[in-house]
Protein backbone atom coordinates (compact mmCIF):
# COMPACT_ATOMS: atom_id res chain seq x y z
CA UNK A 1 0.00 0.00 0.00
CA UNK A 2 1.15 3.45 -1.11
CA UNK A 3 -0.26 7.24 -1.54
CA UNK A 4 3.20 8.77 -2.87
CA UNK A 5 5.24 5.71 -4.58
CA UNK A 6 6.01 2.48 -5.71
CA UNK A 7 4.61 -1.54 -4.59
CA UNK A 8 6.01 -3.82 -5.42
CA UNK A 9 5.02 -7.63 -4.09
CA UNK A 10 7.02 -10.96 -4.63
CA UNK A 11 5.98 -13.96 -3.30
CA UNK A 12 7.51 -16.95 -3.87
CA UNK A 13 5.37 -19.43 -1.17
CA UNK A 14 1.80 -20.89 -1.23
CA UNK A 15 -0.83 -18.81 0.27
CA UNK A 16 -4.06 -20.06 1.73
CA UNK A 17 -6.92 -17.93 3.15
CA UNK A 18 -10.78 -18.80 4.28
CA UNK A 19 -12.63 -15.65 5.47
CA UNK A 20 -14.72 -13.74 3.46
CA UNK A 21 -12.73 -10.69 1.21
CA UNK A 22 -9.47 -12.39 2.56
CA UNK A 23 -7.56 -11.72 -0.17
CA UNK A 24 -4.51 -14.04 -1.16
CA UNK A 25 -2.35 -10.52 -1.93
CA UNK A 26 -3.67 -7.08 -2.51
CA UNK A 27 -1.87 -3.72 -3.59
CA UNK A 28 -2.84 -0.27 -3.51
CA UNK A 29 -0.66 2.71 -4.95
CA UNK A 30 -1.95 6.42 -5.68
CA UNK A 31 0.59 7.19 -7.62
CA UNK A 32 3.39 5.19 -8.47
CA UNK A 33 3.78 1.94 -10.23
CA UNK A 34 2.53 -1.69 -9.13
CA UNK A 35 4.41 -5.03 -9.59
CA UNK A 36 3.16 -8.16 -7.88
CA UNK A 37 4.88 -11.07 -8.84
CA UNK A 38 3.24 -14.42 -7.86
CA UNK A 39 5.06 -18.17 -7.79
CA UNK A 40 3.05 -19.89 -5.67
CA UNK A 41 -0.27 -21.10 -5.27
CA UNK A 42 -2.62 -19.24 -3.84
CA UNK A 43 -5.93 -20.52 -2.52
CA UNK A 44 -9.32 -18.95 -0.92
CA UNK A 45 -12.11 -20.16 -0.19
CA UNK A 46 -14.46 -17.12 1.01
CA UNK A 47 -17.36 -14.42 -1.04
CA UNK A 48 -15.19 -12.03 -2.47
CA UNK A 49 -11.82 -13.49 -1.48
CA UNK A 50 -9.76 -12.56 -4.65
CA UNK A 51 -6.72 -14.41 -5.47
CA UNK A 52 -4.59 -11.68 -5.94
CA UNK A 53 -5.65 -8.12 -6.25
CA UNK A 54 -4.36 -5.25 -7.94
CA UNK A 55 -5.45 -1.17 -7.74
CA UNK A 56 -3.84 1.47 -8.96
CA UNK A 57 -5.40 5.01 -8.92
CA UNK A 58 -3.21 6.84 -10.72
CA UNK A 59 -1.30 7.26 -13.54
CA UNK A 60 1.17 4.31 -12.46
CA UNK A 61 1.41 0.88 -14.63
CA UNK A 62 0.11 -2.42 -12.90
CA UNK A 63 2.08 -5.32 -13.76
CA UNK A 64 0.65 -8.70 -12.64
CA UNK A 65 2.70 -11.79 -12.65
CA UNK A 66 1.00 -15.27 -11.81
CA UNK A 67 3.34 -18.34 -12.18
CA UNK A 68 1.16 -21.03 -10.15
CA UNK A 69 -1.84 -21.83 -9.42
CA UNK A 70 -4.76 -19.99 -8.23
CA UNK A 71 -8.29 -21.31 -6.82
CA UNK A 72 -11.02 -19.64 -5.59
CA UNK A 73 -14.43 -21.50 -4.37
CA UNK A 74 -16.25 -18.53 -3.25
CA UNK A 75 -18.98 -16.25 -4.85
CA UNK A 76 -17.54 -13.05 -6.61
CA UNK A 77 -14.00 -14.28 -5.88
CA UNK A 78 -12.15 -13.03 -9.21
CA UNK A 79 -8.68 -14.99 -9.21
CA UNK A 80 -6.56 -11.86 -10.46
CA UNK A 81 -8.00 -8.66 -10.53
CA UNK A 82 -5.67 -5.57 -12.12
CA UNK A 83 -7.41 -1.78 -12.89
CA UNK A 84 -5.73 1.08 -13.04
CA UNK A 85 -8.58 4.03 -12.32
CA UNK A 86 -6.44 6.95 -14.28
CA UNK A 87 -5.44 5.14 -17.50
CA UNK A 88 -2.50 3.86 -16.24
CA UNK A 89 -1.55 0.37 -18.35
CA UNK A 90 -2.06 -2.62 -16.99
CA UNK A 91 -0.41 -6.09 -17.78
CA UNK A 92 -1.39 -9.36 -16.52
CA UNK A 93 0.65 -12.83 -17.19
CA UNK A 94 -0.46 -16.06 -16.03
CA UNK A 95 1.10 -19.64 -16.39
CA UNK A 96 -0.63 -21.98 -13.96
CA UNK A 97 -4.05 -22.56 -13.69
CA UNK A 98 -7.04 -19.91 -12.70
CA UNK A 99 -9.87 -21.79 -11.18
CA UNK A 100 -12.83 -19.83 -9.61
CA UNK A 101 -15.95 -21.94 -9.38
CA UNK A 102 -18.15 -19.82 -7.08
CA UNK A 103 -20.92 -17.71 -8.32
CA UNK A 104 -20.17 -14.63 -10.29
CA UNK A 105 -16.51 -15.14 -9.75
CA UNK A 106 -14.01 -14.25 -13.34
CA UNK A 107 -11.02 -15.91 -13.52
CA UNK A 108 -8.95 -12.68 -14.58
CA UNK A 109 -10.37 -9.15 -14.49
CA UNK A 110 -8.22 -6.84 -16.30
CA UNK A 111 -9.30 -2.77 -17.02
CA UNK A 112 -8.23 0.54 -17.16
CA UNK A 113 -10.25 3.88 -17.11
CA UNK A 114 -8.20 4.90 -20.45
CA UNK A 115 -4.78 3.39 -21.06
CA UNK A 116 -4.01 -0.15 -22.63
CA UNK A 117 -4.77 -3.49 -21.19
CA UNK A 118 -2.73 -6.58 -22.00
CA UNK A 119 -3.50 -10.12 -21.07
CA UNK A 120 -0.75 -13.13 -22.03
CA UNK A 121 -2.15 -16.82 -21.00
CA UNK A 122 1.25 -18.65 -21.61
CA UNK A 123 -0.47 -21.74 -20.59
CA UNK A 124 -3.53 -23.91 -18.06
CA UNK A 125 -6.54 -23.23 -17.87
CA UNK A 126 -8.58 -19.95 -16.88
CA UNK A 127 -11.93 -20.71 -16.00
CA UNK A 128 -14.71 -18.13 -14.53
CA UNK A 129 -17.89 -19.66 -12.26
CA UNK A 130 -21.31 -19.92 -12.76
CA UNK A 131 -23.69 -16.69 -13.05
CA UNK A 132 -22.09 -13.68 -14.39
CA UNK A 133 -19.07 -15.38 -13.90
CA UNK A 134 -16.43 -14.87 -16.84
CA UNK A 135 -13.30 -16.84 -17.84
CA UNK A 136 -11.79 -13.34 -18.89
CA UNK A 137 -12.40 -9.80 -18.63
CA UNK A 138 -11.39 -6.71 -20.48
CA UNK A 139 -12.59 -4.07 -18.43
CA UNK A 140 -12.28 -0.73 -20.47
CA UNK A 141 -8.77 1.01 -21.58
CA UNK A 142 -8.41 2.20 -24.50
CA UNK A 143 -7.14 -0.96 -26.47
CA UNK A 144 -7.40 -4.44 -24.97
CA UNK A 145 -5.39 -7.73 -26.02
CA UNK A 146 -5.81 -10.76 -25.01
CA UNK A 147 -3.62 -13.91 -25.84
CA UNK A 148 -3.97 -16.85 -24.99
CA UNK A 149 -1.63 -20.15 -25.09
CA UNK A 150 -4.09 -22.17 -22.97
CA UNK A 151 -7.63 -22.94 -22.24
CA UNK A 152 -10.69 -20.34 -21.67
CA UNK A 153 -13.95 -21.19 -20.27
CA UNK A 154 -16.34 -20.64 -17.63
CA UNK A 155 -19.23 -22.61 -15.71
CA UNK A 156 -21.85 -19.78 -16.85
CA UNK A 157 -20.82 -20.17 -20.61
CA UNK A 158 -19.12 -16.68 -20.73
CA UNK A 159 -15.27 -17.42 -21.91
CA UNK A 160 -14.41 -13.93 -22.98
CA UNK A 161 -15.96 -10.00 -22.38
CA UNK A 162 -14.95 -7.22 -23.41
CA UNK A 163 -15.65 -3.49 -23.39
CA UNK A 164 -13.99 -0.58 -25.70
CA UNK A 165 -11.42 -1.93 -28.84
CA UNK A 166 -10.54 -5.53 -28.52
CA UNK A 167 -8.25 -8.09 -30.27
CA UNK A 168 -8.23 -11.60 -29.24
CA UNK A 169 -5.47 -13.88 -30.28
CA UNK A 170 -6.18 -17.27 -29.74
CA UNK A 171 -3.54 -20.31 -30.17
CA UNK A 172 -5.06 -21.99 -27.30
CA UNK A 173 -8.46 -22.88 -26.81
CA UNK A 174 -11.55 -20.71 -26.27
CA UNK A 175 -14.64 -22.66 -25.06
CA UNK A 176 -18.07 -20.51 -24.53
CA UNK A 177 -19.74 -17.20 -25.64
CA UNK A 178 -17.48 -14.14 -26.18
CA UNK A 179 -18.96 -10.27 -25.99
CA UNK A 180 -16.72 -7.68 -27.05
CA UNK A 181 -19.66 -5.03 -27.33
CA UNK A 182 -18.99 -1.81 -28.91
CA UNK A 183 -15.85 -0.37 -30.66
CA UNK A 184 -13.01 -1.76 -33.06
CA UNK A 185 -12.90 -5.55 -31.66
CA UNK A 186 -10.98 -8.72 -33.46
CA UNK A 187 -11.44 -12.60 -32.88
CA UNK A 188 -7.94 -13.97 -34.45
CA UNK A 189 -8.33 -17.60 -34.29
CA UNK A 190 -4.94 -18.71 -34.89
CA UNK A 191 -3.73 -21.56 -36.69
CA UNK A 192 -3.45 -24.61 -34.09
CA UNK A 193 -6.63 -22.91 -32.40
CA UNK A 194 -9.25 -24.20 -31.26
CA UNK A 195 -12.79 -22.06 -30.80
CA UNK A 196 -15.86 -23.74 -29.57
CA UNK A 197 -17.81 -21.39 -29.87
CA UNK A 198 -20.79 -20.73 -27.52
CA UNK A 199 -24.65 -19.57 -28.10
CA UNK A 200 -23.70 -16.79 -28.85
CA UNK A 201 -19.99 -14.43 -30.26
CA UNK A 202 -21.02 -10.49 -30.36
CA UNK A 203 -17.60 -8.80 -32.17
CA UNK A 204 -19.88 -5.69 -33.01
CA UNK A 205 -21.43 -4.82 -36.35
CA UNK A 206 -18.45 -4.82 -39.25
CA UNK A 207 -16.06 -6.34 -37.09
CA UNK A 208 -14.16 -10.08 -38.11
CA UNK A 209 -13.52 -13.66 -37.17
CA UNK A 210 -10.85 -14.55 -38.21
CA UNK A 211 -9.94 -18.48 -38.44
CA UNK A 212 -6.72 -19.89 -39.61
CA UNK A 213 -7.73 -22.59 -36.89
CA UNK A 214 -10.81 -24.66 -36.07
CA UNK A 215 -13.70 -23.48 -35.42
CA UNK A 216 -16.38 -26.07 -33.81
CA UNK A 217 -19.60 -24.35 -32.40
CA UNK A 218 -19.77 -26.33 -29.00
CA UNK A 219 -16.88 -28.27 -29.53
CA UNK A 220 -16.52 -31.90 -30.87
CA UNK A 221 -19.34 -33.99 -30.28
CA UNK A 222 -22.27 -30.97 -29.48
CA UNK A 223 -24.69 -30.05 -31.20
CA UNK A 224 -24.48 -26.28 -31.19
CA UNK A 225 -26.09 -23.22 -32.89
CA UNK A 226 -23.66 -19.64 -32.94
CA UNK A 227 -24.84 -16.20 -33.79
CA UNK A 228 -22.25 -14.34 -34.95
CA UNK A 229 -22.88 -10.57 -34.88
CA UNK A 230 -19.91 -9.62 -37.11
CA UNK A 231 -17.99 -11.20 -40.24
CA UNK A 232 -16.28 -14.43 -40.63
CA UNK A 233 -12.98 -15.07 -42.61
CA UNK A 234 -12.17 -18.38 -43.01
CA UNK A 235 -8.17 -18.76 -44.42
CA UNK A 236 -6.88 -21.16 -45.94
CA UNK A 237 -5.56 -22.75 -43.16
CA UNK A 238 -8.79 -22.59 -41.45
CA UNK A 239 -11.40 -25.19 -40.53
CA UNK A 240 -15.24 -25.38 -39.75
CA UNK A 241 -16.14 -28.57 -37.19
CA UNK A 242 -20.04 -29.39 -36.75
CA UNK A 243 -21.94 -32.22 -35.88
CA UNK A 244 -24.61 -32.89 -37.20
CA UNK A 245 -28.07 -34.63 -35.54
CA UNK A 246 -29.47 -36.87 -37.70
Amino acid sequence: YSRAGAVTVTSTGNITTAGSKSYGISTYSSTGATTVTSTGNITTAGTKAYGIVAINNGTGAITVTSTGNITTAGSNAIGIEAVSFRGGAVTVTSTGNISTTGNNASGIYAGSFGGPVTVTINSGTVSGGSGSGVGVTLGGGSNSTLTNFGTVTALSGVAIQGAANNTVNNFGVVTGNVALGSGTNAFNNMAGGFFNSGATVNLGAGNVLTNAGTLSPGGAGAIQTTALTGNLVQSATGRLLTDINI
